[in-house]
């Protein structure tokens, strides 16, 4: 008896050895499945891995004894409570954060994985049946998890269509935008150049107060009834005729501390900057531009009759009382011009636009205050000092605002010191 026994433990003992190896060697080959169902998920190969998940669900179960058939039908109940746990969530939208996709995937694997290395296929049972309809229910789950890969995918190429055309419209639009700006220069240039010609071709003997001479800078010449020999400008060279000089001559202009329009008179320019502004326009346009004399500037202001032409200024200055550009009364009335604050005559704080207050008979601006002009005179001879005329902004004394009063400077730059051209008639146009 004890050696039947024997053998008959020896037989289970192999039976059993022999169904652990084909159970190892089972989940080995549907652990392959899984790993690379696993492979495709990480590469986002969603189509893929539902593909190997759903093979593994439709493979078939070995034989097994029906001893061992009635012994997993409690385990069969396990894998049910699992699959309806992975349905539930798929229920949930879990699947709506790619690592709880990925991670969601694996567990259908694992449970395929389990559900056939254990062989607890029986078709015929509740149990199977139910596993079997869950089963269904997540492919079909996980074909919406397919379509919304999908549709990931077509947001990504979406996107990158929208950028290629924002980007392509971007370009076109810089293309326009290059065009059009080409297109103003050679406009513009085409009108400095009809200016041009239009300026070289006046008749400067022509000019009158109703018709002025414009040169290439816009600038505006009238004649002055007692400086026959020049046309004035009607007002203070201007912030943007000092540019265009800079600007061509690569010259560096220090600007003053409070803010300056481009029709304001510029500043913060001394004797040699006026100088060297009425060379170049001088060479720019074949004329000849120059800084109006102490005498030609009381001729402007009205009181050259009444000065001896050959004395100094030194020798002049002050030398006419109580007679301004605007009259004899004092202080100056409202609307004469830009002086001192304290003065009240105007609103400007500081400098104002060239032509803000009324002209003289022969139509010049600015006259008397503003700014200081420098004169083409030495104060007095064998001095180095220059004639400033008119007053300016930051001036209330009204012995510095006479018609007659020469400022007295060396050649330096100030917040308060600009100037004002002629141009020589000569004897043609």
């Amino acid at each position: 008896m004890s050696s039947s026994l024997d053998r008959r433990i020896k037989f289970v003992q192999r039976e059993a050895a022999e169904a652990e190896a084909a159970e190892a060697k089972l989940y080995l080959r549907h652990k392959q499945d899984i790993d690379a169902a696993l492979e495709h998920l990480k590469k986002e190969n969603f189509l893929s891995a539902k593909e190997l998940v759903n093979k593994l669900g439709e493979k078939k179960f070995l034989d097994l004894p029906y001893a061992d058939v009635l012994r997993e039908i409690e385990s069969q109940r396990v894998l049910v409570e699992k699959f309806r746990e992975v349905d539930n969530r798929l229920n949930k939208a879990y699947l709506a954060d790619e690592t709880a996709t990925a991670d969601l995937m694996r567990t259908v694997g694992e449970l395929h994985n389990i559900n056939e290395a254990a062989s607890l296929r029986n078709p015929g049972s509740e149990l199977s049946r139910e596993i079997f309809s869950l089963l269904k229910s997540i492919a079909r789950k996980l074909d919406g998890l397919v379509l919304q890969a999908a549709k990931k995918k077509l947001r990504k190429r979406t996107y990158i269509i929208f950028g290629v055309t924002f980007g392509a419209c971007s370009l076109l639009l810089l293309l326009v935008i290059i065009w059009v700006a080409r297109e103003n220069a050679a406009a513009r240039e085409e009108k400095a150049a009809a200016r041009e010609e239009k300026a070289a071709a006046f008749d400067l003997r022509r000019a009158t107060n109703a018709a002025p001479y414009i040169n290439t800078l816009r600038m505006e010449f009238v004649p002055v009834k007692t400086t026959p020999g020049v046309l004035w400008s009607r007002w203070e060279t201007r912030v943007r005729d000092y540019a265009a000089f800079c600007l061509e001559t690569n010259r560096d202009h220090k600007k003053p501390s409070f803010e300056q329009g481009n029709d304001h008179p510029v500043v913060e320019v001394s004797f040699e900057d006026a100088q060297a502004f009425c060379v170049w326009l001088s060479k720019k346009e074949g004329r000849t531009y120059r800084l109006p004399t102490d005498h030609e500037w009381s001729c402007a202001v009205g009181i050259g009759a009444q000065e001896a032409a050959a004395a100094s200024p030194e020798a002049k200055d002050m030398g006419i009382k109580d007679v301004y550009p605007w009259g004899t009364a004092w202080p100056p009335p409202k609307g004469s011009g830009n002086f001192d604050s304290s003065i009240s005559s105007d609103s400007y704080g500081k400098t104002s636009p060239v032509g803000s207050f009324s002209p003289t008979a022969d139509g010049l601006y600015d006259l008397s205050g503003n700014v200081w002009e420098w004169c083409d005179s030495l104060y007095k001879p064998d001095a180095t000092d220059r004639v400033l005329r008119g007053g300016s902004w930051r001036n209330s004394d009204p012995t510095r605002l006479l018609s007659s009063y020469r400022g007295l400077r060396p050649s330096l730059r100030y917040v308060s010191f600009g100037f004002r051209v002629v141009l020589g008639v000569g004897g043609g146009g």
